[in-house]
């Protein structure tokens, strides 16, 4: 069976809660590198979160998406929790909440029986 079979087949067998997980981390990322463009462009300054604490937020979530796809890869379930935890508390500095609600939404979703199911497997 070639890679593209065996990786298309491992794709087709995780449930769409799992299939989510990575699909949320990634446009966490890409949501907080808009505001910044648009926070730092248009020279926006919400209360005490300017552009500069956007960045240091997209920068966070870049770096925590390594360990959280290393677990989500290594189906371990636990760790992958954790660092969806870090993940959340990483966008509350800059009261994110689309990114927090997001994280929220992510770390409910690994509780999903199916979800459960496909990590203990």
């Amino acid at each position: 069976m070639s890679t593209i079979q065996s990786n298309a087949t491992e794709l087709s067998l995780k449930p769409t809660s799992v299939k989510a997980l990575p699909i949320i981390i990634i446009v966490k990322a890409l949501l907080a590198l808009v505001f910044f463009i648009v926070f730092r462009v248009q020279d926006i300054t919400v209360g005490s979160v300017g552009p500069q604490i956007i960045l240091y937020t997209f920068l966070a979530f870049c770096v925590l998406a390594i360990p959280i796809f290393y677990f989500y890869r290594k189906k371990q379930l636990m760790p992958l929790r954790i660092a969806i935890v870090v993940d959340l508390l990483a966008a509350l500095p800059a009261t994110a909440l689309i990114s927090i609600v997001l994280s929220l939404i992510a770390f409910g979703l690994t509780f999903t029986r199916s979800a459960r199911s496909y990590f203990n497997a």
